[in-house]
């Protein structure tokens, strides 16, 4: 089955941050089923909550600030109202740099999980390219980190930043298998400075990773682009459907 293609709305945050009612549309109007919400604006949860049911979209995940127990709870319980099944965190590059640091890391994921849980959400990882710079006696991070983790942890791959990372995201998400229940799809030159592309229009082979994997969301990400973001936006929504690579709404532009 073709995995549903959504978007995250940090890609329009700006514009979201003035009007996220207008995001909300325009990402239906696309042809998007879903969009993977970092925060709601000026809108709370509940209204956020009421606006995607007015407009037929889903928010299957979320991402949430990483916190302690305690801290946590507000995010999560923002995640459960909006009607989220995962939320997602990502960790700073620091935690990262050695052997002890990144083990910690995966502790303290594995005890928000069980805060997570009680929310009735299934709280996972999202990855950037530091997880995959060695340490200097070869280990990679990420994969250190993921032997910690319980292994239920589902997780967010984002291709770009694992192609960045020196990885090739296809035999990673092949090695990785049902443990990712969703992609971060963007596309760009695979450097931590130059802007992103629209998909298709970048070094990531993005057919590749996609063939790899049972991921059941796609969700596109473009973190800056030199070109109109809205545009770039269209235009990775029309590749991925085009290519049949993703599913999106029945009745959208599919051709």
């Amino acid at each position: 089955m073709t995995a549903r293609i959504g978007l995250q709305l940090y890609t329009l945050r700006e514009e979201a941050a003035r009007d996220m009612v207008g995001v909300l549309e325009f990402a239906k109007e696309v042809g998007f089923v879903a969009v993977e919400p970092a925060g709601f604006g000026t809108m709370s949860a509940a209204a956020f909550a009421a606006k995607l049911k007015e407009l037929d979209l889903e928010a299957p995940s979320a991402h949430v600030p990483m916190r302690p127990k305690g801290e946590i709870e507000p995010s999560l319980e923002e995640a459960a109202q909006i009607g989220a099944r995962w939320a997602f965190v990502s960790m700073p590059k620091e935690r990262f740099i050695s052997l002890d640091s990144t083990k910690r890391a995966a502790e303290e994921l594995n005890a928000a999980r069980e805060t997570a849980s009680s929310f009735g959400i299934d709280l996972g990882y999202h990855n950037h390219w530091w997880e995959f710079d060695r340490s200097p006696d070869g280990q990679v991070p990420y994969r250190v980190f993921l032997a910690e983790l319980d292994p239920a942890t589902p997780l967010e791959v984002d291709i770009y930043w694992v192609r960045t990372g020196g990885e090739d995201p296809a035999l990673l998400l092949a090695e990785l298998g049902d443990r990712v229940t969703h992609l971060h799809v963007k596309d760009g030159p695979a450097n931590t400075t130059d802007p992103n592309t629209a998909v298709g229009e970048g070094v990531v082979d993005i057919a590749g990773a996609v063939s790899a994997t049972p991921a059941s969301w796609h969700i596109v990400e473009l973190d800056r682009c030199s070109t109109d973001m809205r545009e770039a936006v269209r235009k990775s929504y029309q590749y991925l459907v085009a290519k049949k690579l993703s599913e999106g709404r029945r009745g959208a532009w599919a051709s």
